[in-house]
């Protein structure tokens, strides 16, 4: 049963799905920060451009590498590229099918388009344009990432009129998903310098990479010990939400016995603590 229960999990995170649940939760989190209530169709729509975007960014990874991968992720990938590669370009068309027939505003459905293309485009820079560049891949990618969440629930809103306190608990957001991409570019260091995957670990090396986590870690816990502190009590719920997040990430960061393949499950598990806020 437990053999059973792990290769469904392995699948589950090869395919991204674990991510497309994060993003969902994440959408979530901003939508209830500015008391919205968002139709289904805004997570099928955000849940098709994540996985598309992160399975297209896998796809990109063994597309010309000469050897088998050195992951179990990247070597499923490898295993089934045309496979993948179908129903990726079937997911990505009917998404934009979907988006330019559903979304209320050619403005919703024309920025969405420009944020989705300029992510595209980051992923074919860093990967063969500028490789030397890469160790921006994981801060970009993390602002690109909380950006994609917080879209519909920004642009259904009147931007003029987002209170300070919204930014900031954005920009704490992005500080935990640069957080998480890091750590995870640490764990995967070997594997990635040995297909020639350029990220922060592979090109600053450990001890950078290591120095920059805990840095982050220390900035953004005592940023939101004073935002708590200071914000309105209103705020208190998603930043303590970001404070349980972060936590996790420093426990296993600063657990030296932590094993590689619980890390991750668990990080990711730990972006899905925004759907608590349907309790509330």
């Amino acid at each position: 049963m437990a053999d059973l229960f792990q290769k469904g999990y392995d699948r589950f995170h090869w395919l991204s799905f674990d991510v497309v649940a994060g993003a969902c939760a994440g959408m979530y989190f901003f939508a209830h920060l500015l008391n919205q209530r968002l139709s289904w169709i805004y997570y099928l729509l955000l849940s098709m451009a994540v996985w598309s975007i992160y399975t297209l960014d896998h796809l990109l990874d063994v597309y010309d590498l000469n050897t088998i991968a050195k992951t179990p992720r990247h070597q499923f990938h490898q295993e089934h590229l045309k496979k993948l590669g179908f129903v990726l370009v079937l997911i990505a068309l009917s998404g934009i099918f979907l988006a330019f027939y559903t979304l209320p505003t050619p403005k919703l459905t024309y920025s969405g388009f420009i944020l989705g293309i300029l992510i595209v485009i980051s992923i074919f820079f860093f990967k063969w344009v500028a490789s030397s560049l890469a160790f921006f891949k994981e801060a970009l990618t993390a602002l690109f990432y909380v950006s994609g969440i917080a879209f519909v629930p920004v642009m259904t809103s009147s931007i003029a009129e987002l209170p300070e306190e919204f930014w900031w608990i954005f920009v704490a957001y992005v500080w935990v998903a640069w957080i998480n991409l890091l750590y995870l570019s640490q764990l995967d260091r070997s594997s990635d310098l040995a297909d020639h995957m350029p990220s922060f670990s592979t090109l600053m090396g450990e001890l950078s990479t290591i120095r920059l986590i805990t840095f982050l870690i220390l900035l953004t816990f005592f940023f939101l010990v004073i935002a708590i502190w200071v914000m309105p009590a209103y705020y208190r719920i998603y930043l303590s939400i970001l404070m349980l997040v972060l936590l996790a990430h420093a426990f296993f960061f600063f657990s030296p016995e932590s094993v590689p393949r619980k890390v991750r499950l668990y990080l990711e598990a730990a972006f899905l603590l925004g759907f608590l806020l349907v309790f509330f």
